[in-house]
């Protein structure tokens, strides 16, 4: 958690986790979508999802296989992404070649 950050955002990175994978896309994309359809949040967070930007789902072999979730990094770069969306990216490419690894030897 970012120095300064709120207590809640620990449970918002788990929700955009969990709102990535469930819906198969990134929350920054929800939270966009959001911005025509407000009473869109209501609804997700009704059922414990969230329309906040900081979710990506991880994909291996095409299929949805969870989600990445970052809450906390209040801000946006010069291009206006923001801060959760970027370490959620970085958080991706740590992890992809793990993805693209043979795993017919696991149990």
């Amino acid at each position: 958690m970012k120095e300064g950050a709120f207590p809640h955002t620990i449970d918002n990175s788990g929700r955009n986790a969990i709102t990535a994978a469930s819906r198969r896309e990134a929350t920054a994309v929800i939270e966009a979508e959001n911005e025509h359809v407000p009473i869109l949040g209501g609804v997700f967070n009704e059922i414990g999802l969230i329309t906040l930007s900081g979710g990506i789902p991880i994909l291996y072999g095409g299929a949805v296989i969870g989600g990445i979730g970052i809450a906390g990094s209040p801000g946006e770069d010069a291009t206006g992404k923001e801060f959760d969306d970027i370490c959620a990216e970085a958080g991706i490419a740590a992890i992809a070649h793990h993805l693209n690894e043979d795993r017919s030897d696991w149990q």
